[in-house]
């Protein structure tokens, strides 16, 4: 009875503990946006396999294109990772695993520490220079001579007016003197002596009446 229950406490024990690190190796610097392979290993016992948990590794810091397992050396699985960084600056990249023993599982995980720079297109960029200092624009000139020659129009259009000779006023119609009853006759006469009645233009002759 002792016996079974101290192999259940190892079991529990087995399930519950704190998940083990996984050995990486990679360079210390990346660069962003570009590929770095990193070598992974850890220990595994007889009849235990050992595999890359993809959806839990993979975050929006970093993207793992490839997890490729390569033949075992002195009871240590190999891996082979291709991993892609996102983020600059000092980055810890968590890796989980997944050990599987006689239908038991457990996490092993591990932390990929990169000093991730930006890429090295980016500082070429930076680092060139102008053959010459900028130059100066020039302020344009065009809104200043349309500016003069308009000013001269103007000044050619009045002068030449100053000289033009000013039109005579027409000669007004000296004022009629006469008593309005003088002028209603004179205007009767004219109308007697106009040929309207006799021509059956009767409007006219009304109007011009009613006028005098």
């Amino acid at each position: 009875m002792t016996a079974l229950l101290l192999a259940a406490a190892c079991a529990l024990a087995a399930h519950t503990a704190e998940p083990a690190e996984v050995e990486l190796v990679a360079p210390a610097t990346a660069q962003l946006g570009v590929p770095l392979s990193v070598r992974a290993a850890a220990a595994v016992a007889p009849g235990e396999t050992l595999e890359l948990d993809l959806q839990r590794s993979t975050t929006d810091s970093f993207a793992v294109t490839r997890a490729e397992a390569v033949p075992a050396v002195g009871g240590r699985a190999q891996f082979e990772l291709t991993i892609v960084p996102l983020d600059l600056g000092r980055q810890a990249f968590p890796l989980y695993w997944t050990l599987s023993a006689g239908g038991a599982k457990r996490s092993l995980a591990g932390a990929l520490q990169l000093q991730v720079e930006p890429p090295a297109a980016a500082a070429q960029a930076q680092d060139v220079k102008d053959i010459k200092p900028p130059r100066r624009a020039r302020p344009a000139l065009w809104p200043w001579a349309l500016l003069l020659a308009a000013a001269g129009a103007l000044y050619f259009w009045l002068r030449g007016r100053r000289r033009r000779p000013k039109a005579h006023a027409p000669a007004r119609e000296p004022e009629d003197d006469r008593p309005a009853g003088a002028v209603a006759e004179a205007e009767l006469d004219r109308l007697a002596r106009s040929g309207l009645w006799a021509e059956d233009r009767r409007k006219e002759v009304y109007a011009r009446l009613t006028e005098i």
